[in-house]
């Protein structure tokens, strides 16, 4: 097979003369006129030593930090599903990857490190307990060092991604057409887990990341979804995506406190007991001081500064409701 070398042409003014700069995968380019034996984009090139670079030394003394793994709700752990992988980076203390040499010691039987490429590295988590790891130069100096935890997985959940306000006491469906969804690694202690090597499979799905895959276009229905993760049996579980059939204010809220803030009320869409994410909303409150607050998502702020009444018209998806609720 051939391999086509990559060329990049960037043009200089130098005395009147038009430079043709051209780089090539190994670097053995340099420029000539435009012009003089055009070359395969109009550029003319002839082989040449590359210029030659002087690497700056390195700082002493670089301090360094170990970046745990994001989730996809942007939090980080450091904790592993025993059978599974964690993916840790070497960080200098501003957070730029720690390109030094290094090296990485765990302290435990509990985890071990199976690969390392440039600023990252991959530890397996191989028994549950907690362990320590440190980051040396290639001197022996520590730099870094980092807690880590490893457990078994005890529960598998699908959880929905983005932003969106969610009521934690309601299980989740998501609405038709373009859907992310998560899958949580939760240990016996309710701990957050990682596996950088779990597998998330469903027909038609695509990967997003380590934790999250999307149905592009998901119909309604329940769509089974495959996860291996650490040590566990693979688990099928389904992703249930409906249209919500009605909104409701969220649980336990029935009245409005007078304040000088504002009062945040949220909705839910629900298709039977669970809530519909995914769905476009539009809220428009007003109370009796004839004040109107819209939201574009699934809460919105009320301005409760005398008693009264607040009505509050929520459109989720297709649905459309009003809701009157008493200022005390």
């Amino acid at each position: 097979m051939t391999k086509l070398a990559a060329v990049i042409t960037i043009g200089l003014a130098i005395s009147g003369a038009v430079l043709a700069g051209c780089v090539t995968d190994n670097g053995d380019y340099s420029c000539t006129p435009v012009g003089q034996d055009p070359g395969i984009f109009g550029t003319a090139c002839e082989p040449a030593q590359p210029d030659t670079v002087t690497p700056e030394p390195p700082p002493p003394n670089v301090p360094a930090k170990v970046l745990g793994m994001t989730t996809h709700d942007a939090r980080t752990t450091f904790a592993v599903a025993r059978g599974g992988t964690l993916q840790l980076v070497a960080a200098r203390s501003d957070g730029e990857p720690y390109l030094q040499p290094y090296t990485v010691t765990v302290t435990g039987p509990e985890a071990t490190e199976v690969e390392h490429a440039r600023a990252s590295f991959t530890l397996a988590g191989n028994l549950a307990g907690a362990t320590s790891l440190a980051i040396a130069d290639a001197a022996g100096t520590v730099r870094a060092t980092s807690a880590i935890a490893v457990a078994p997985i005890a529960a598998i959940t699908l959880v929905a991604t983005g932003t969106e306000e969610l009521d934690p006491a309601r299980a989740v469906a998501f609405a038709p057409g373009r859907v992310s969804l998560a899958t949580e690694l939760r240990g016996p202690d309710y701990t957050r887990l990682a596996d950088a090597s779990m597998v998330i499979a469903s027909e038609g799905s695509i990967h997003y990341s380590w934790d999250t895959i999307v149905l592009p276009d998901a119909r309604a229905g329940e769509i089974p979804i495959v996860i291996t993760a650490g040590d566990r049996e693979p688990l099928t579980l389904t992703a249930l995506i409906a249209e919500p059939t009605a909104i409701a204010t969220r649980v336990g809220l029935d009245h409005l406190t007078v304040s000088p803030l504002r009062q945040p009320v949220c909705f839910s869409a629900l298709v039977g007991e669970r809530q519909v994410v995914g769905l476009d909303w539009t809220l428009a409150a007003e109370t009796t001081q004839g004040a109107w607050t819209d939201s574009t998502t699934a809460c919105v702020g009320v301005d409760v500064q005398r008693t009264g009444t607040a009505t509050i018209r929520a459109t989720a998806g297709p649905l459309t409701a009003t809701f009157t609720l008493p200022i005390e």
